[in-house]
């Protein structure tokens, strides 16, 4: 399990392992470590397929972070629906399985190898190389020699190569050696070619030990005449095929499983059905041969355990075609399976020496639902075949699907009405209540039980509603007192305008005043309020100006006094400039409003000049309206 061997690693290392150690083999760990009681849990619960869904695609989402370098993101799932959840459970836990199967490599580094006397090949590594780490792990690949029955040495194929890892602390003084042990020895023989004759002696040896009781009104059909048409019998006994023959320990552990089963095929089939449901979406191009030189060896497998369970022959024969048939289907289906030796030489024309098992299937499945009991076995597999995803020559048409879904919803009804019948006895050691008391208790008539239950239920009805109307009448006795006690509306405040208080002198022509909601501006032109070329007020405009503080004073605000002048150049010694002029004229203004009662903190003071004009000051009365004082009040 990954997950051990990760935290192996991170615990087993020395006391500086764990500043060494790269951060992302913790987080790696933190997420299988939180995912993985969480399966464990989901797979004892009944749930929903779609909650299943869900959290694989979760795992696979933050699996992609650590194990794809390139992209750090996850593929694109196919989207899960509830009636035919397979297409997109298979298709993140294939990616999931990828994940966890997928080799990190970090700081890998290929050491060179040279030859020495008596062809020993040596690999030098200095100390200096190893410095910057605190561990190493060495992995050896190499092809050994397999000694076969006869006694002689072969190299053994591609696939059977012996990979070794060693692990050191790169501190450690002692060189580090990794030897290469041979196989531990295995017993390979290969049996020789059997002819088709064999196999009908030995099948009717089996009628023969199964009794010799009244046969039914047809006989004992022949292998040649058991419901299957010539075409598929030519396919499915094919018999220039090899059986491997292997003895130990595990081969009579899984013969004891397949005689003990209630369908032994099923159990015999059971390793190439996982192959089917957990086939790889990516495998390396020199991996592909590897891995279907295993298929072709558990299929060989599969016919050696059933020829010793002593199993029909014809059903044999059957299941492998179909197995064969949909383990190509899967491989083509993948990009690896399109090209290379897969495509060159299929499981099916090696087993059957034939290619059209898409077509072939479901003619095998129609011949053998003709007589549905005698074939029960095989179809069972069948229906697990159509349920891993199998399509054949549907996988071309519109409604291909649809059928499919008739197909496998035709073979699960057969099969469940052939099942053994549930007990309906919920329990051997059940026993009934002993009539007692209760026996009275049925003497009651029903009408009398339900008007007692009824007159029970008014009752309670009109105690919850009298309570209802007396907690009802307090709240109203509470919400008329609130509105008793409410305050007298506020009385409406008219804000103060300087338009309306400065009514008259506007209407003389004094001054002028503009306003919206927050602002009030006062203009004083300045050819009425002061003398030609001074900054003195003129005294018939002082009382104006008083009454103009007064009513500034009143409205509140921040007051900005601003002075301007015409664009005609002024020179003496105390005005040496029109800025000076718009000040000093400002100031004086801003003086007599301190005097009417406006706070000096309230006053600014400003002097643009001829800076802002009006009007055109190329004319007279352009240059009269330009020369003016102006006091902005903001409210």
């Amino acid at each position: 399990m990954r997950a051990n061997s990760l935290a192996e690693r991170l615990t087993g290392s020395d006391k500086h392992g764990h500043e060494a150690a790269e951060v992302s083999d913790y987080l790696l760990l933190q997420v299988l470590n939180r995912f993985g009681p969480l399966l464990i849990h989901m797979s004892k619960t009944p749930l929903s397929p779609e909650v299943l869904y869900r959290n694989l695609c979760a795992l696979a989402g933050e699996l992609s972070t650590y194990v794809r370098p390139q992209t750090r993101r996850p593929e694109e799932y196919k989207e899960y629906k509830h009636l035919t959840p397979y297409a997109g459970l298979k298709s993140v836990v294939d990616e999931v399985q990828y994940l966890l199967n997928a080799v990190l490599i970090r700081g890998a580094q290929r050491i060179p190898l040279e030859e020495g006397i008596y062809g020993i090949l040596n690999a030098v590594v200095e100390p200096t190389e190893l410095s910057d780490f605190s561990s190493l792990v060495l992995a050896v690949k190499a092809q050994m020699a397999v000694r076969t029955p006869a006694g002689t040495d072969s190299l053994a194929p591609a696939g059977s190569c012996f990979t070794g890892i060693a692990g050191a602390a790169a501190s450690d003084p002692v060189p580090v050696r990794l030897h290469l042990l041979r196989h531990p020895p295995r017993r390979r023989v290969v049996g020789t070619y059997r002819p088709l004759w064999w196999y009908g002696n030995a099948y009717r040896r089996r009628v023969s030990r199964a009794g010799a009781g009244a046969p039914s009104a047809g006989g004992v059909k022949p292998p040649d005449s058991d419901g299957y048409d010539t075409a598929i019998q030519d396919s499915l006994r094919r018999e220039d095929i090899k059986v491997v023959v292997e003895d130990g320990p595990d081969m009579k552990i899984r013969l004891a499983e397949i005689t003990a089963a209630v369908n032994p095929l099923l159990a015999a089939a059971s390793p190439l059905l996982c192959a089917l449901a957990q086939m790889p979406r990516e495998l390396s191009p020199g991996f592909v041969e590897h891995y279907r030189a295993l298929l072709e060896r558990e299929v060989r497998r599969y016919q050696t355990l059933c020829d010793q369970a002593n199993l029909r022959r014809e059903h044999v024969l059957a299941v492998r075609y179909c197995l064969c048939t949909s383990l190509d289907e899967a491989a083509n289906n993948t990009t690896w399976g399109r090209r290379g030796v897969w495509a060159g030489k299929s499981l099916l024309v090696t087993f059957h020496g034939e290619s059209e098992g898409g077509i072939k299937l479901f003619q095998i499945i129609g011949r053998l639902a003709a007589s549905f009991q005698e074939h029960n076995d095989v179809l069972e597999i069948i229906y697990h075949i159509l349920g891993l995803g199998f399509e054949g020559r549907y996988s071309v048409r519109p409604d291909g699907r649809k059928q499919l879904d008739d197909i496998r919803q035709q073979l699960l009804t057969q099969l469940v009405q052939r099942r053994d019948p549930i007990t309906p006895t919920l329990s051997p050691g059940f026993a009934g209540a002993v009539s007692g008391r209760m026996r009275r208790m049925r003497r009651v008539p029903v009408w009398l039980s339900a008007g007692i239950a009824l007159l029970v239920m008014l009752t309670l009805f009109g105690l919850y509603s009298h309570r209802m109307n007396l907690a009802t009448e307090t709240v109203q006795q509470r919400i008329d007192a609130i509105g008793k006690n409410l305050p007298p509306p506020p009385v409406p405040v008219h804000k103060l305008r300087l338009k309306i208080l400065l009514a008259n002198e506007i209407a003389r022509g004094l001054l002028t005043v503009e306003e919206d909601d927050h602002h009030s501006r006062v203009i004083f032109r300045g050819d009425t309020m002061f003398i030609p070329g001074q900054k003195t007020v003129n005294d018939a405009l002082s009382p104006v100006i008083d009454k103009a503080a007064r009513e500034i004073a009143r409205v509140g605000g921040a007051v900005t006094v601003t002075g301007h002048t015409d664009s005609q150049p002024i020179h003496s010694a105390e005005f040496p400039s029109n800025q000076v002029l718009s000040e000093k004229r400002a100031t004086e203004v801003a003086s007599l409003l301190t005097s009417g009662g406006v706070p000096v903190s309230r006053i600014r003071v400003v002097g643009k000049g001829d800076t802002v004009p009006v009007a055109d000051n190329s004319t007279k009365t352009g240059r009269a309206q330009n020369r003016r004082v102006e006091i902005l009040v903001v409210e």
